[in-house]
């Protein structure tokens, strides 16, 4: 391992050098050469950071938990002179419960209860083991048994017709409602599981096709796309209803990912890089989830729903990251705010090269997320109060460590550029401690964009723009109904048999 020295050391030897009496040429080419030693120092410690990062992009990193690095979760309590307040202390561990793994029987939402009765015997019968008293209805034994049925189940319906043989007259028997019910032959229940597989679970049109192959019936990777199309246009008006109520909610959050499209139409757009934005909206217990591929970045899109807000709405809370394609574009009747935890990120990544530097900023935000486990229940007013009161002073000391260490070293050092990532997006790194209901992260969003990097992973991409909007449809409505609590099998079936909105689910688009 590359032993890298710390600055403090780079000046006792520079100390000692000046404190020599040798001659003066010998003198310059030693303090010459200790401070390349420095400059190659710090540039080495750059290249591990960055060689860390490219590791962590390339295979994925499991945690942003500082288990296993140079001090654990367990350390980062303030000390007792550094505490700003003592009853704020970390509370300790709770142990786990050990949990069996069973779920209860209620928890399954389709359960049917079949009643065995005795055969031989009935209530009031007489006992067959002793003769001589009467049996009577106990606590009947549960045995559950899971199956699992088709996918796809195919289902011909023979309609009786009757033909005159003089006038050649037919009468047909009466349709059952379900015939009426499909797209071509595909059922509405069938095109809503085949949609959560593609859009939900991101299973591949051909890994599709193979599924269904193997459980009675292949359905062809362009059958599938035919079906998704035409789903997609009776529920367009859903989109419209969550891009309204995204527009008009109190607090929303934005990110986005790179995306690819083969097709791309270079003429119509000047942009050849794609990407894919999701938009969160938080209106009390409602979620609302919007995903758009295109070329436009996060604050593009933003700019454009917020253009669907009620001109006496007043400004919501815009949560998203720091980076300037996220900067919401014509919008300015708004209340910006920046996600804490990119700040702490910064910090994080440095552990093991600037233990002494990262410390306190990670102890601090260790504790604000501790405050914000504890006041997360409470009225938005009354969690305001308390982080203002528990909060702020640890922000406040944040800031003064950050500000003081802009100037301890280097501007092009890595540590110096995270104290200035904090200094410089102070205002909306402290929302949550001005406004009721702001958020600490862009967690949010971040959760929900991996929906679509899931999709991108196993399908690598779209073919044409007109297949992304498509996918954009189905994937925002699944996802916030899956965000309500809802059945998404139940909500996509009535909504394709009663387009444009079925009264049963008209309550989710209402704020």
């Amino acid at each position: 391992m590359i032993k890298l020295l710390k600055p403090e050391e780079f000046a006792s030897a520079r100390t000692l050098l000046d404190g020599l009496e040798i001659e003066r040429d010998v003198k310059a080419k030693l303090l010459a050469l200790l401070s390349a030693c420095e400059a190659n120092n710090v540039a080495m410690a750059n290249k591990l950071v960055s060689v860390g990062r490219l590791q962590n992009l390339v295979f994925g990193k499991r945690t942003e938990s500082l288990s296993g690095t140079l001090f654990s979760d367990a350390e980062l309590v303030l000390d007792k002179h550094d505490s700003v307040e003592p009853e704020l202390a970390l509370a300790p561990d709770v142990a786990k419960t050990r949990r069996s793994g069973r779920r209860n029987l209620k928890l399954h939402a389709h359960t049917e209860v079949i009643r065995c009765s005795c055969n031989e015997l009935s209530h009031g019968n007489t006992c067959p083991s002793c003769r001589r008293g009467n049996v009577h209805a106990d606590r009947p034994l549960q045995k559950t048994v899971i199956q699992c049925v088709n996918l796809v189940v195919t289902q011909v319906y023979e309609i009786e017709t009757l033909r005159c043989r003089s006038c050649g007259h037919t009468e047909s028997a009466e349709s059952p409602a379900v015939v009426n019910e499909c797209i071509g032959k595909y059922h509405f229940s069938a095109i809503a599981h085949l949609a959560l597989l593609r859009y939900h679970a991101g299973l591949p049109s051909h890994r599709m096709q193979d599924l269904t192959g193997m459980l009675g019936l292949s359905v062809p990777e362009s059958t599938q796309f035919r079906l998704f199309e035409e789903a997609a246009k009776r529920l367009r008006y859903f989109l419209m209803q969550i891009k309204n109520s995204i527009a008009n909610c109190d607090v929303t959050f934005r990110d986005d990912s790179p995306m690819r499209i083969m097709e791309l139409d270079t003429e119509a757009n000047s942009r050849k890089s794609v990407t894919v934005t999701t938009l969160v909206g938080l209106q009390g217990s409602k979620k609302f989830i919007l995903y758009e591929t295109s070329t436009r970045h996060a604050g593009e899109v933003f700019g454009k729903i917020m253009s669907r807000r009620a001109a006496n709405a007043p400004p919501p809370l815009a949560m998203s990251d720091s980076l300037s394609a996220n900067h919401a574009h014509n919008v300015t009747h708004i209340r910006t705010l920046a996600c804490l935890v990119h700040a702490r990120r910064n910090f994080f990544e440095l552990v093991e090269h600037e233990p002494e530097e990262t410390r306190l900023p990670l102890e601090l935000v260790a504790q604000v997320y501790a405050n914000e486990s504890k006041f997360k229940g409470l009225p938005p007013a009354d969690r305001l109060v308390q982080h203002q009161r528990h909060s702020g002073p640890l922000m406040a000391k944040l800031l003064d460590f950050s500000q003081r260490g802009t100037y301890r070293r280097g501007k092009n050092e890595d540590i110096t550029k995270a104290f200035a990532y904090v200094v410089k997006h102070w205002e909306r790194l402290t929302g949550f401690l001005k406004f009721e209901g702001a958020p600490l992260d862009n967690n949010e969003a971040e959760r929900t964009l991996k929906r679509a990097i899931r999709h991108r992973r196993n399908s690598l991409f779209y073919r044409t723009e007109h297949g992304a909007a498509v996918g954009d449809v189905l994937m925002s409505i699944i996802a916030t109904v899956i965000a309500n609590g809802l059945n998404p099998i139940a909500f996509l079936t009535e909504a394709l048999k009663n387009p444009p909105l079925p009264s049963a689910n008209a309550s989710l688009f209402q704020i």
